[in-house]
């Protein structure tokens, strides 16, 4: 049976003692010299504009709980001063438990003089309204509207500046692979500032997983991807997707943007996974930002939840930092509700260089793998992909591409190995690795002193008796030259000489062993 959906019906959806929270973290207005809204900015709408006296009716018609609006503040489409701060102040006043919730955010362009393109990034801004009402568009520039920094550096410094005046702000770079209009510089990262990615957009996808969904408009960067900026720069991101929509209307995935005609797809949404019982609030998104604790669709508001397992239970969910144990196994386990589950087409963990298919295992609904300790990866996410047209029902949705798959990309996890612990079974305080020659016998280990009776060896230094410097001295006379190889100058040294040499180095022995 097809069911028919309503998009306005969409919003938080609890699930595994989760919630999930729908957002689209990159939409503008007209305040952006290439956007247009019906109320706002210079520019004539070339489609169906929504206004910005109307956004959040059009978010909430659009299934949102949350948004960012990210009008651009440099380079060639920056927004007039007027258009900026009427679009700004709209939003700060959805402030408020009777409101969407709103993060609000710029889009900033930096470029190296000299031609290194660093690419587009959004700076969202998780302090309190009040505060966020004294910042104009001439704070989101570093150089007047140029959009050229002298180095990273200075990138890191202009975002140290805002938080100073405006409290925390958070960087996420943007179609990161797109050939036009630029892509993602990851030599350029900084994992404080920029803990997330947004992986799908309007552009299309930027993860590079060669499953071939929705190849970026301009062509795709492979340097720019968020597979690349992983297995090249261990960059550990939260994976976001928005729409960047220049007409106004923030999260309206089944259309297309009238403004960009160009832009083939419909755009992505980004759920917020918190708890259940947590309420959604801006601070709360920057947590789970941090936490990589956010799900990326192709526009579909399907949960997805994740659970890592190691020999001793639960290790954590999506986006966790896992660590196991030397020897230890890796269970992945991925869940989703009814009616997703059931039009489910495929389930895959996304592992450097490749990826595995997770089989269905105890019940419906459950997609489960199991790995073994010779082949855990660095990090991995579950791409979960879904027959759209049959949820989405008669009609569809309008979102471009080929047909009507969707996907849901959950944020990486990252994995960390315990050491296997160093075994001490004669319990004289040294580990075969650390050097002890006889691990069933506490007498012997490089703490003890030669006690020169006999070939035993019992400071492990390899030698024994008359061949050990540590006893000559004691009733033992250094061994004939032929026989002293490797220590040629040893039986040629007065034995005055070595005297204080030997009664040193049992001084420090006894000290060690004490």
């Amino acid at each position: 049976m097809l069911i028919t959906l309503t998009l306005a019906a969409l919003a938080a959806e609890t699930f595994d003692g989760q919630t999930y929270w729908w957002g689209d973290p990159h939409s503008h207005t007209g305040a952006s010299g290439d956007g247009a809204s019906a109320d706002v900015g210079p520019r004539a709408c070339a489609g169906t504009c929504g206004s910005v006296g109307e956004i959040e009716a059009l978010a909430r018609e659009a299934g949102l709980d949350w948004l960012s609006i990210s009008d651009h503040t440099n380079g060639l489409w920056t927004a007039r001063a007027e258009d900026f701060d009427a679009v700004w102040a709209a939003i700060l006043d959805l402030d408020g438990p009777q409101h969407i919730v709103t993060v609000p955010a710029i889009e900033v362009h930096f470029k190296i003089a000299g031609g290194n393109v660093l690419g587009h990034r959004n700076a969202m801004f998780f302090g309190p309204s009040a505060d966020l009402r004294a910042l104009t568009v001439a704070d989101g520039q570093h150089h007047g509207d140029s959009v050229e920094v002298s180095d990273c550096a200075e990138v890191w410094e202009f975002m140290g500046g805002l938080e100073r005046r405006f409290g925390s702000v958070l960087l996420v770079p943007h179609h990161p692979a797109v050939k036009l209009p630029m892509p993602v510089n990851w030599g350029c990262h900084d994992p404080v500032w920029e803990p997330a990615v947004e992986v799908y957009s309007e552009h299309g996808s930027a993860l590079g997983d060669e499953t071939g969904f929705d190849p970026p408009w301009s062509g795709l960067a492979d340097h720019g991807t968020a597979r690349f900026a992983m297995e090249q720069y261990g960059a550990r991101l939260a994976f976001l997707a928005g729409t960047d929509w220049h007409d106004t209307h923030p999260g309206a995935v089944c259309a297309l943007d009238s403004q960009y005609a160009a832009h083939p797809y419909g755009g992505g949404l980004t759920a917020v996974v918190l708890p259940e019982g947590v309420p959604l609030t801006r601070l709360a998104i920057r947590e789970a930002l941090l936490a990589r604790s956010t799900l990326a669709t192709s526009g579909i508001p399907a949960p997805v939840s994740v659970e890592y397992h190691g020999a001793d239970g639960t290790l954590g969910g999506m986006g966790a930092e896992l660590e196991l144990q030397a020897g230890d196994t890796l269970t992945v386990d991925v869940r989703l509700p009814e009616p997703w589950a059931e039009r489910v087409e495929e389930v895959a963990l996304v592992i450097p260089g490749g990826e595995r298919d997770l089989g269905l295992a105890r019940g419906p609904g459950l997609w489960s793998i199991t790995l073994g300790p010779e082949a855990l990866p660095a990090w991995n996410y579950v791409r979960v992909r879904i027959d759209g047209a049959s949820w989405y029902g008669e009609g569809g949705c309008v979102d471009g591409g080929e047909d009507q798959t969707e996907y849901v990309w959950t944020s990486p996890a990252w994995l960390t190995q315990a050491e296997a612990p160093l075994v001490d079974e004669d319990g004289d305080g040294v580990s075969p690795d650390e050097g002890d020659c006889d691990d069933a016998d506490p007498a012997r280990s490089p703490l003890e002193l030669e006690r020169c009776e006999g070939e035993v060896d019992e400071d492990c230094d390899g030698l024994v008796d008359a061949r050990d410097p540590d006893c000559w001295g004691q009733a033992l006379a250094p061994p004939p030259v032929e026989e002293a190889k490797g220590c040629a100058s040893a039986p040629t040294a007065p034995v005055g000489f070595l005297l204080p040499l030997l009664l040193s180095r049992r001084r420090r022995r006894a000290g060690a062993r004490r």
